[in-house]
């Protein structure tokens, strides 16, 4: 096997596994997850998933950085994307991150854990303290967008009204009501056109 059919195996492998054991995760938290299950859910040794992965917090933390950039990635995308009005690509984004975070307990760990609530401490207690999901490169891409957008408003308002929209977003994650994604995502556009008027009448832009 050459080695750029090596490192294509290895790429399949890794996100097999990390597959699996997002599966295992979110059925029966980080305790049901074990190195074992995993080698077997994706067919093969446990050796060659511990040469992948180091040991199982190495599983842990690559399983954390895979899901961080899917939810950072998902929502970027979704505002850079340009064939929706703004108003409109801040409804999606939002029902991005609120669907995603239901549908992935890392990503619902790491968003309790930005706000100090319950995370399954087990799977985020072998990481860096400063690991977050809502971190400076996020707020940073989403201050840019908005700044673009509504060119009117003043920076401190805009990093007030992009800082309440986080919050607002990952309260839905944490406390969730009875809406749905779709419906709490209607209310958080609703929100920044509130906030931001010049949402409505802002051109869609191709980035």
């Amino acid at each position: 096997m050459d080695q750029g059919a090596t490192s294509e195996y290895r790429r399949e492998l890794y996100d097999r596994a990390l597959a699996a054991a997002l599966t295992r995760l979110n059925a029966g938290g980080w305790g049901a997850v074990r190195m074992a299950d995993i080698a077997s859910d994706v067919g093969v040794s446990r050796p060659t998933l511990y040469a992948v992965f180091g040991n199982k917090a190495g599983l842990g933390e690559a399983l954390v950085t895979s899901e961080a950039d899917r939810f950072l990635d998902g929502v970027i995308r979704i505002l850079q994307s340009g064939d929706s009005p703004p108003a409109t690509a801040v409804h999606r984004a939002a029902e991005y991150a609120i669907t995603l975070a239901a549908s992935s307990a890392v990503v619902g760990a790491l968003l309790a854990a930005d706000t100090g609530g319950d995370s399954d401490a087990s799977l985020l207690q072998s990481l860096s303290p400063s690991t977050r999901l809502v971190g400076p490169e996020m707020y940073d891409e989403l201050l840019g967008w908005f700044a673009e957008r509504c060119p009117a408003t003043n920076a401190t308002t805009l990093a007030y009204v992009v800082d309440a929209l986080l919050r607002l977003v990952i309260s839905y994650v944490v406390s969730p009501g009875r809406e749905s994604p779709r419906e709490a995502a209607a209310a958080v556009s609703r929100i920044a056109i509130m906030l931001l008027p010049e949402l409505v009448s802002a051109p869609q832009r191709r980035d």
